[in-house]
């Protein structure tokens, strides 16, 4: 069917050309480059477009996808060749080594878990301690900038005033007073002891 269409548009082709020779010797003198090109166009333009759009269809229906089925396992030999080497390395062992294998196997494993649980527990203490020992320094930090203070503040009190030193004085003497009251009263109860028939 392309080829039948390809035929019939060359014939077409053939005819439109000898029109368009001789409209392109009149376009070449009358319309100059112009008149030329709307000469050349109308003469080839449809075959161009046929032969494109035919390739353009055989270029869609073509499959251009090519099966792969690449089968390759790296995984597989690499597992086989291990199992291999540690199948001749066992039978390279001695029987009695051969019974003890798998009760030191469990123990190595079990003693690598303690192991692992333990070392987990001494990094979170450690990492405990190193937070306390933060904290303490901050504490001890502060502790001493408020000894700083409490000593700045001593040190830029003002002196008493005369109306606080009288009023210490008065104070004392009042205790004075009051003590020396006290023992009086105790002096008399003693010597004055009434004695109850």
């Amino acid at each position: 069917m392309v080829a039948n269409s390809g035929a019939a548009g060359a014939g077409a082709g053939a005819a439109k050309g000898a029109a368009a020779a001789a409209g392109t010797a009149a376009g070449t003198a009358v319309g100059g480059v112009q008149g030329w090109w709307k000469g050349l166009w109308t003469a080839h333009g449809p075959a161009v477009e046929q032969r494109i759009q035919g390739a353009v269809k055989a270029v869609s229906k073509a499959k251009l996808a090519m099966p792969v089925d690449v089968k390759v396992d790296f995984l597989r030999p690499t597992i086989e060749t291990i199992q291999q080497s540690f199948q001749s390395a066992w039978a390279q062992l001695p029987p009695p080594v051969q019974q003890a294998a798998p009760y030191a196997g469990v123990a190595l494993g079990s003693g690598l878990v303690v192991y692992a649980i333990q070392q987990r527990r001494l990094n979170n203490q450690v990492n405990r301690n190193r937070e306390l020992q933060l904290e303490l320094n901050g504490l001890q930090k502060e502790r001493l900038d408020l000894l700083r203070r409490v000593n700045t503040l001593k040190a830029n009190r003002a002196p008493r005033t005369e109306v606080e030193a009288r009023l210490a004085n008065a104070v004392a003497e009042a205790t004075n007073a009051a003590a020396a009251a006290a023992d009086a009263a105790a002096r008399a109860a003693t010597a004055c002891i009434i004695q109850r028939p």
